[in-house]
């Protein structure tokens, strides 16, 4: 199955000061909002880029994805980036171009040089890393690492990671090119390798159709701006006849909270201008950060269980009184998985705490050909298979017609309708996501505050500061 599409929620800080809108505001405004939040929850964000070979598009996706972090406050987060990854055919004036591209988005933005990794002269170190991030995952800290280019140095440092935790990294590709491309010696794995070690994989949708093969005016933004960084972010695209950063959107992906697939650039612009000001973005206090339950273990053998995913617990009940996968009691599919489960007619959650449901991700619809679903006080209302994306996804957001957002102990019931006989029929949920706000304290406020000095212009704060705040 592939990767993935949540629809998410806008941040809305109150003007020029970041700070956050009531709770109750906040949650009741996230039923209509559509444009792509910022995810701050716990996380790690990994890069992987060629450019140094082949499409020069990288030499402006690099710089542009790490700005993109760095504009959204996210650089902390960054723990990874290697370049120059297509190993044994090197362009020397190409990987130069990254060199400047990728130190000169460091510079500029203020992103520390010892997650930077040229794998033309420091490969060992860029695959000991990538090794090192999976390593430190864990269910409440997972690594998000985007391969942009040839798949070889991603492979060798997950094979070189501990096994076991594999599952706690999700690697994302949007390109068929660089899944399948393997044309030397020195590069022997592909994405179809990637797949078989135990991480989780997404495939979202090519993104030259979205920040790639653009217009040279839809970033005269950029270009234009009396800001100085802007305007070499600009110049770092090598087309003379389009604006591509196609691979700066699987980094979009992963900061809107896995996460907005189709970025334009004018959703760049908007990031890039919050609060008024060149560099002044970055989340507020009071974000609606995404959550995300993949991991269905506790649910086997048992008819009702807890997840847990960023604090939030759901509590998931058989809606028909069956037990979930390890039985023969669910859509007749036997065998029990470990990352996810199969029930037999349907499921019910309720949630810890308030939220706007956002989408429900599955992996197998085999013969079933309507399935139902009812929101809290909302109305059951009833879907097609055919409502579930290329991707697995079912966006609540999109399809279900009334309010997605659920208070405290509400529910979500589910149910599915088998097109025929029962036994030959399944459906397998592999990940319900949901946004959730996050409420401003006076600590928060008073950071939001410090970020918000030290992003505009860059200049207010010494490089390197960080807003510690003790109360």
């Amino acid at each position: 199955m592939r990767g993935t599409t949540v629809k998410t929620i806008a941040r809305r800080p109150l003007a020029g000061f970041g700070l956050a809108l009531p709770v109750s505001l906040l949650v009741a405004a996230m039923a209509g909002i559509a444009v792509g939040a910022i995810d701050t929850s716990t996380y790690r964000i990994g890069i992987s880029s060629d450019g140094n070979q082949h499409d020069e598009d990288d030499i402006g996706a690099a710089p542009m994805a790490l700005a993109i972090i760095a504009e959204a406050g996210l650089i902390d987060k960054l723990v990874h980036h290697d370049y120059n990854n297509h190993l044994g055919d090197n362009d020397a004036t190409k990987a130069q171009k990254m060199v400047d591209s990728v130190n000169g988005a460091a510079t500029r933005w203020e992103i520390g040089t010892s997650v930077l990794f040229n794998d033309q002269t420091h490969l060992a170190a860029a695959v000991a890393n990538i090794a090192a991030q999976i390593n430190a995952s864990s269910a409440d800290n997972r690594f998000y690492l985007a391969a942009g280019g040839p798949m070889e140095t991603v492979w060798q440092g997950i094979n070189a990671s501990d096994q076991a935790k594999r599952q706690y990294t999700t690697v994302i590709s949007h390109s068929s090119w660089n899944e399948t491309h393997a044309d030397t010696p020195q590069m022997t794995h592909t994405w179809s390798n990637v797949k078989t070690t135990g991480v989780v994989t997404v495939e979202i949708p090519d993104q030259n159709q979205h920040l790639g093969n653009t217009a040279l005016a839809d970033w005269n933004w950029l270009k234009d701006s009396s800001d100085p960084d802007w305007q070499w972010l600009y110049s770092r695209n090598q087309f003379g006849n389009k604006f591509d950063v196609s691979d700066a959107g699987m980094v979009w992906y992963i900061i809107t909270g896995r996460g907005q697939t189709n970025a334009t650039p004018q959703d760049v612009h908007t990031l890039f201008t919050a609060n008024s000001e060149p560099g002044g973005g970055g989340p507020g206090p009071g974000s609606a950060a995404s959550i995300e339950y993949t991991d269905f273990t506790p649910l086997h053998g048992s008819g009702s269980g807890d997840l847990t995913a960023s604090g939030v617990t759901a509590t998931v009940t058989s809606a028909t009184g069956g037990t979930f996968a390890g039985t023969t009691t669910y859509l007749g599919h036997s065998g029990g998985h470990s990352t996810n489960f199969d029930n037999h007619e349907g499921f019910s959650v309720v949630f810890s705490e308030g939220l706007a449901l956002t989408g429900i991700r599955f992996a197998d619809m085999s013969g079933i050909e309507q399935f139902t679903l009812k929101l809290g006080n909302g109305s059951t209302q009833t879907f097609s298979g055919g409502q579930i994306d290329a991707n697995g996804l079912f966006d609540v957001a999109a399809n279900y017609s009334g309010s997605n957002v659920l208070t405290a102990g509400q529910e979500l019931v589910f149910l599915a309708v088998p097109a025929t006989d029962a036994t030959n029929s399944r459906f397998r949920v592999t990940g319900i996501t949901a946004v959730i706000p996050e409420p401003a304290s006076i600590g928060m406020v008073l950071a939001g505050l410090c970020m918000l000095a030290q992003r505009r212009r860059r200049k207010l704060a010494p490089p390197g500061h960080r807003c510690d705040i003790g109360i």
